[in-house]
Parts: C-alpha cells; sequence; structure tokens
C-alpha cells in the first residue's frame, strides 16, 4: 500500500519533471481540455520542419484580435509535460483573449527541452525551433516581430534561460518559472544585447532548489543535472544588463492567507537599455506554477501558491516591452 501511495503521488505531479500521460493518450484526450471563458477545444496542432524533423506546436489566437500585427507569447512546458496540459495548467488563453496577444505551445521533440544541462544534451535542436518558429508565425499568424516574448516552467524554465542567452536578437523579454541556469551551461551564457528577465521560484522548491545543486534524476523524477543558486543566476543576469547593484525589494500583500505563502518581489533596475531583472520569491513554494488551475498540492510538489495568477503576472512584466527598447535588430 505504502509503494502505491509513492507511486500515485508522483503521477500527479503537473508539467514539470513528473510523467504525464504520452502525447498520443493527450491527443486522443483533447476534447476534454477545456477552460472556461475561452473556446473549448484547440485546433488541431500544427507543424514546421527544423532541421529536416517535423516540430509541433499549438497556436492560441485570440477571440477578440485588435487590428494590425499582435504579440505572441510562446509557452514552454515541463520535462515529460505536453503542450495542452501547459495550456490547461496556465490559464494563458484566458489572459490572451482578454489582452489581445497570441500564444504558441511548442511540444519539446524529445519530451526533454534542450536546455542546456549535459543530461538533456540528447534531444533535438530546440534553440533553431524557436528561432524558426517565430520566423514562421511572424510570415503566416500576424506577428509583430519586436513583441515575442517567451515563459516557461521546470525544463521550460532552464530553456527560457537558454534562449535569453541565445536569441536575445529574436525575444524581447523572458520568464522563467521554477527554473534556473544549468551550471554547466551558465559559462557559455553571453546575449548579443541586454536581457529583461523574470525568475519565480519557490523557496521550497525540492526539484530545482533555491540553493541549486543537483536536480533528482530517474522515472517520474527529473532529467538531473546541476542548477546554479537562484540567487546566483538572477545576479548573473543583472550584471550583464550592468544594472544598479542595490534592488527594490517589496513584499506583496497576502492574498490568501490559507495557502502557506507568501510573494517577495526583488527588482534590479536602472539597467541597460531598459531592461529589468525580477525576481519573484514564493516564500514557502514548491515547484509548481502559482496559481495553476490543474495541479496537485503534495508533498513532491510542494505548495502551489495562490498569491498570483502566474498567466496575468507573467504577461503584465512582458507588456509593452519591444525589442526596440534594448536595441536588439529583431532581424
Amino acid at each position: 500500500m505504502r509503494s502505491l501511495t509513492l507511486l500515485l503521488t508522483a503521477f500527479l505531479l503537473v508539467g514539470c519533471y513528473a510523467t504525464e500521460s504520452s502525447a498520443d493518450s493527450m491527443l486522443a484526450q483533447r476534447p476534454r481540455l477545456r477552460q472556461p471563458g475561452v473556446r473549448d477545444n484547440f485546433p488541431p496542432h500544427e507543424t514546421i520542419v527544423v532541421g529536416g524533423v517535423a516540430r509541433e506546436y499549438w497556436l492560441h489566437r485570440p477571440v477578440r484580435g485588435g487590428g494590425g500585427k499582435m504579440p505572441l507569447v510562446i509557452a514552454l512546458h515541463g520535462g515529460e509535460g505536453h503542450p495542452l496540459r501547459f495550456a490547461q495548467q496556465t490559464g494563458f488563453n484566458d489572459v490572451a483573449d482578454r489582452n489581445g496577444f497570441i500564444v504558441v505551445y511548442p511540444s519539446a521533440g524529445a519530451r526533454q527541452w534542450n536546455d542546456g544541462r549535459s543530461t538533456t544534451a540528447g534531444g533535438g535542436d530546440d534553440v533553431a525551433f524557436i528561432r524558426e518558429l517565430i520566423d514562421h508565425l511572424v510570415g503566416t499568424a500576424g506577428v509583430d516581430r519586436a513583441r515575442v516574448y517567451v515563459t516557461g516552467t521546470s525544463n521550460g524554465g532552464h530553456m527560457t534561460l537558454r534562449l535569453a542567452c541565445e536569441l536575445s536578437d529574436r525575444i524581447a523579454a523572458f520568464a522563467a518559472v521554477a527554473g534556473s541556469f544549468p551550471t554547466d551551461y551558465m559559462r557559455r551564457c553571453s546575449p548579443k544585447h541586454p536581457v529583461s528577465v523574470m525568475l519565480i521560484h519557490g523557496s521550497e522548491d525540492r526539484f530545482v532548489r533555491w540553493q541549486g545543486g543537483e536536480i533528482p534524476r530517474g522515472r517520474q523524477l527529473g532529467a538531473g543535472g546541476a542548477v546554479e543558486p537562484v540567487p546566483g543566476t538572477v545576479k548573473f543576469l543583472a550584471g550583464h544588463d550592468g544594472c544598479r547593484a542595490d534592488p527594490e525589494v517589496e513584499k506583496l500583500p497576502d492574498r490568501d492567507p490559507d495557502d502557506g505563502t507568501s510573494v517577495e518581489v526583488t527588482r534590479y533596475e536602472d539597467c541597460r537599455g531598459g531592461s529589468e531583472v525580477v525576481l519573484v520569491r514564493i516564500i514557502g513554494g514548491g515547484h509548481a506554477w502559482p496559481g495553476a488551475r490543474v495541479t496537485s498540492s503534495n508533498r513532491l510538489t510542494g505548495r502551489v501558491s495562490r498569491e498570483l495568477d502566474g498567466a496575468a503576472y507573467v504577461w503584465n512584466f512582458f507588456r509593452g516591452r519591444s525589442l526596440a527598447d534594448a536595441g536588439a535588430a529583431g532581424k
């Protein structure tokens, strides 16, 4: 019985490092993946060919888009996750419909993004995938090339940080949730332009630990590899951007006294090119998307904070930023 309980607990991890249903199973369940306030179902997935390999993505267009070209948010699921599950978990479609931007949910080819860890290096060329996906959607979906943003959770959060290093000329701002720099990658990070980055991280994250170190490895756990301490990742980015050394620190009001979490926001400002580096510390929070709509709080994931609507908070960070702000070419 104890073994069965542990197995079921591990299975309930959503969008992080836990094993979810297979991709084929998720596709079969697509009619049941619904979110209130938006169209019931996604259209069928689309593909582009990158390096001779067909890569999948799901696209959500806002119900009421404004005239002209629209911003794009690229949303990266966690390791062993699935784009549709991440869409349901985060509620990004609702936020897109309210604010008039497009969301794309790409699929990691090997169910793990090639995020810079040696343990994920066997995957596809995901930097090339995202680069070509941006160009494709600019050409076919009415995307404003200067207002492209990326966010991701867990393995998708690590990948978001890699993209900050390698695609600062294509992406205007970045938001990594429950992710940090892989130790064997950060020394290779050298963005072409100042990068606006927000990290959201739980102080009690048991997978990508606040203090860094080895990520759990194994079936229904993670891909392994070491990551930098979260404060070290933030200081690296603030140093690259030439931000003022003394950040502003703010404690947010407690919106849900019963969730066992609180939020502290550290802002590094006066950075080059109008960029900004922000650390959102979920005190008491675990390895989870804040405000997740579909998740399970348990001893493996830790607490899910209800202090923030993660998707809305991320969009508010992205809103109004463009490649022109940092002097990026955007070509």
